[in-house]
């Protein structure tokens, strides 16, 4: 029993974000009002894949790869909520890294799904993204927020 409680420790370490790349993206988007989100220049982790897992999913909505991880993914509580997504980088097929992003950053122009709503990667190469500081007044107070999207 021991055993298998090391071995869960060191597994379920392996994938948390130590904040790593929280900040490396927080810091990226809010350099500028505007620019360019390079994820490929994120090189604490050897990864190659990325998934950003929307709000509300489902076991249904994961495909192969990601249902692994299911557990880590659904303990994050985004089977309940519309808070946060999840953001997931993988060394082919092991998860390397699992973030969690408020909605402070606005991921839904780029969340990647099949027409049948399975959360689909993006390759390393192509996590590449355009920023942009969006304002809005929210009960008499200026509030804002960072809509990342497609670069083209």
């Amino acid at each position: 029993m021991k055993y298998i409680a090391i071995i869960l420790l060191f597994l379920i370490g392996c994938h948390s974000d130590n904040g790593e790349f929280k900040n490396f993206v927080v810091k990226t988007v809010h350099a500028d009002s505007a620019g360019v989100l390079d994820l490929n220049k994120y090189d604490a982790v050897d990864w190659n894949k990325m998934y950003i897992i929307r709000p509300y999913s489902t076991r249904q909505s994961l495909d192969n790869r990601v249902r692994l991880y299911q557990i880590e993914v659904f303990d994050t509580g985004i089977a309940h909520q519309d808070a946060f997504v999840v953001m997931l980088l993988f060394k082919d097929d092991k998860l390397v890294n699992l973030t969690k992003f408020t909605r402070e950053l606005e991921f839904r122009k780029i969340i990647k799904n099949s027409l049948k709503g399975i959360a689909q990667p993006y390759e390393k190469s192509d996590a590449i993204f355009k920023f942009k500081k969006r304002y809005f007044t929210d009960k008499g107070k200026e509030k804002s927020y960072v809509e990342i999207a497609p670069l083209n």
